[in-house]
C-alpha cells in the first residue's frame, strides 16, 4: 500500500465520533439525537489501563 489515494479518504469515508469531542459534549449530542434531555450533572466513569 501506498499514499497515492490518501486525498480521497475524507470523500470515502466518514465516522460519527469526533475525537475532539469532551465526554459532556458527546453525551449531548447524542442526547439531541435521541430526543432526550442532557444532564448536566452527568457523571463519566473513568478506566485506567494498567
Amino acid at each position: 500500500a501506498d499514499s497515492s489515494g490518501l486525498h480521497q479518504v475524507s470523500r470515502h469515508y466518514t465516522s460519527l465520533c469526533d475525537p475532539r469531542l469532551n465526554p459532556w459534549q458527546a453525551l449531548s449530542a447524542v442526547m439531541a439525537w435521541s430526543g432526550a434531555e442532557a444532564i448536566p450533572s452527568a457523571t463519566f466513569p473513568l478506566e485506567t489501563v494498567a
